[in-house]
Parts: structure tokens; C-alpha cells; sequence
């Protein structure tokens, strides 16, 4: 077991049987990690907002009908930061992630930065020869270096780019850098202008999606007027 710091709040305030290790379906793995942070800090503070936020929320979900809830889904401690580079924390996510795929669970990892992202997805690729991902982010993250480091948050999608096909979704911002090289590779990212109530683009996303999909989620997706 990879080292773990203090335990937090259990996600949704789940204190009950289906919500242990032994149990649960989903493990909720809290990564307060960045190191290659741009613009201002606080990404690290993201799991412990997300999951003190997550005891006002209702199990019961309106438009599923269901409580999800019931499947099981167990708080695991605060993963331990490395410090020595992220290239060493992404390999702590990995080797953290692969020990819960291994007991048939399903990674629900919250950051702390995209970078972390490479560990679970190398993990599940590890599982899933025919993984993609969904990415839904403002930015491409496609770079090939940023700041001295092929591991920057800046350059996650581009690292996985090279282990499975990504699917993009949201993106209203890129360099030059990175829509030349969608272009090159005839990416095809969903544009934030694409998307509307048609839903035309939700079939498109499909069509291109394996049937085991990893989804990865930056905050900067969200429309920032709300």
C-alpha cells in the first residue's frame, strides 16, 4: 500500500457498511498535489474542497432515478505528496491506482493538479488494452514541454496522447503549439462552440470512444460566469 497521509471526511458523508474498503465499488483517492501549477496556487486544496462540499450533496440522484451510493463508495487517506519532482508523483498515482484496479475497484482520483492524471491513466492502460480517455478541460494540455518538464500539467494530454486516443471536449483555448499539432494528428477536439442543446457532438464523442473509457475532468471546463 502506497503511504498515506491523515484520513479526510468521507465523500457525501457515507459512514455505513457498503462505504469500506472490503465493500465499496468506487474508491475516492484524494491527491492534494501541484507542483507545476500556473497563474496561482490552491489545486492542492481541491480534494479536501470537493469532498467537504460533497456533505450537502443528496445520494439520491433526480435524473438517474437511483442512489449511487449503494454500490459502495469508500474515502481512501490523503495519498502522501513526493516532492521530488511530478514525474515521481504521477508514478505514486499510477502504483496507487493499480493496487485498487487489481481488487476489481473502480479510481475515482481527485487533485491537486492534471498532471496526476498520467499515473491513473497509465494504471488503468495497464487493465484496458483499449482504453481512451474523455477529456473535458478548457485548455488542450498538449504541450510537449512547458516550463523545463515533459510533465507539466501543460503537457498531460500530450503524454497520454501517446499511450491511448483522447477525445477532448470543452477546449476554448490552445497555442500555437498545440492546435498545430491537432491538426497534424487530426485530433478533432469538441470545441466549446460546437456544444449546444442538439447533441449532435455527444454522438460524434462516442463514435470515437473505445469501450473503456477513462474520463478526466479540469475545473476550467466549467463555464466561469456560474
Amino acid at each position: 500500500m502506497e503511504e498515506l497521509s491523515f484520513r479526510p471526511q468521507s465523500f457525501l458523508g457515507l459512514e455505513n457498511r457498503s462505504s469500506t474498503l472490503d465493500n465499496c465499488r468506487v474508491v475516492i483517492l484524494p491527491v492534494p498535489y501541484e507542483a507545476t501549477v500556473t497563474y496561482r496556487p490552491g489545486t492542492k486544496l481541491g480534494p479536501s474542497a470537493i469532498i467537504q462540499a460533497s456533505q450537502e450533496v443528496e445520494t439520491f440522484d433526480l435524473e438517474l432515478k437511483a442512489d449511487p451510493s449503494e454500490i459502495g463508495i469508500f474515502t481512501c487517506d490523503f495519498l502522501e505528496v513526493d516532492a521530488r519532482g511530478p514525474e515521481y508523483m504521477i508514478e505514486k498515482v499510477r502504483r496507487a491506482c493499480r493496487e485498487f484496479i487489481e481488487k476489481d475497484k473502480i479510481v475515482a482520483l481527485l487533485g491537486g493538479e492534471h498532471s496526476l492524471s498520467l499515473g491513473a491513466v497509465k494504471a488503468y492502460r495497464e487493465k484496458y488494452g483499449d482504453l481512451s480517455v474523455l477529456q473535458l478541460d478548457a485548455h488542450g494540455d498538449l504541450r510537449d514541454r512547458y516550463q523545463g518538464s515533459s510533465f507539466n500539467h501543460a503537457c498531460v494530454m500530450r503524454r497520454i496522447y501517446e499511450l491511448c486516443p483522447i477525445v477532448p471536449v470543452g477546449v476554448r483555448n490552445l497555442s500555437r503549439e498545440e492546435f498545430d499539432f491537432i491538426r497534424e494528428r487530426k485530433l478533432q477536439p469538441i470545441y466549446v462552440e460546437r456544444i449546444d442543446d442538439k447533441g449532435d457532438w455527444i454522438e460524434k464523442c462516442l463514435e470515437r470512444l473505445s469501450e473503456n473509457v477513462y474520463l478526466t475532468v479540469d475545473m476550467d471546463v466549467f463555464d466561469p460566469s456560474i
